[in-house]
C-alpha cells in the first residue's frame, strides 16, 4: 500500500511540472493553471480517499459547495488586506484603530470559516466514514504541501 501511494504521489508530482513551469499563454486553450490544479486535486483526493463511485457521486458536490463557500468568505476581506499591505501610501497612513478593525475582521472570517468547516464535517459524515473524513483533511494538506514543494523546487529553493 505504501509503495502504491508513493508511486501515485510521484506520478502526481511529475505531472505538476507543466502546471507550475509554463506561463498561461503557453498552456492549451481553455486550461488555466487553476483548472489543472483543480483536476489534479480531484484525482489525488479520489485516489487517496479510495472513493467508491457511490461515495464520489455524493462527495464531490458537497466538496464543491464547501470550496465555493470558502472562496466567498475569504475573498473580500483578503483583497482589502492585500491592498492595504501592498500599497505603501495606504500602509503608512494606516492608523492603529484601522489596523485593529482589519484584525477583527480577519478574526471574524476565521471564526466563520471554523463554523463552515464544522458544518461540512457533518455533511461529509453523511456520505463518508469518519476515517475518510479525517483522511480528507490530511490529504488536502498533503496535496497543498506537494504543490508548494514542487513550486519551490521549480524556483530553485529547498524546503525550509
Amino acid at each position: 500500500m505504501k509503495t502504491r501511494l508513493t508511486l501515485i504521489v510521484c506520478l502526481f508530482l511529475l505531472g505538476t511540472g507543466p502546471l507550475l513551469g509554463q506561463p498561461v499563454k503557453h498552456m492549451q486553450a481553455g486550461h488555466s493553471h487553476h483548472e489543472k490544479a483543480e483536476s489534479m486535486l480531484i484525482g489525488y483526493l479520489t485516489q487517496r480517499l479510495e472513493l467508491t463511485p457511490v461515495e464520489a457521486q455524493k462527495f464531490w458536490p458537497l466538496f464543491n459547495e464547501l470550496k465555493a463557500e470558502r472562496r466567498k468568505l475569504d475573498h473580500e476581506p483578503m483583497i482589502q488586506l492585500r491592498r492595504m499591505v501592498k500599497n505603501p501610501e495606504k500602509w503608512a497612513q494606516l492608523s492603529d484603530k484601522e489596523a485593529l478593525t482589519l484584525m477583527e475582521n480577519h478574526q471574524s472570517v476565521m471564526e466563520e470559516r471554523a463554523r463552515l468547516e464544522r458544518k461540512y464535517k457533518e455533511k461529509f459524515l453523511t456520505v463518508l466514514s469518519p476515517k475518510k473524513v479525517l483522511l480528507l483533511h490530511v490529504a488536502q494538506e498533503e496535496f497543498k504541501q506537494a504543490m508548494l514543494d514542487r513550486l519551490r523546487e521549480r524556483q530553485g529553493q529547498g524546503r525550509p
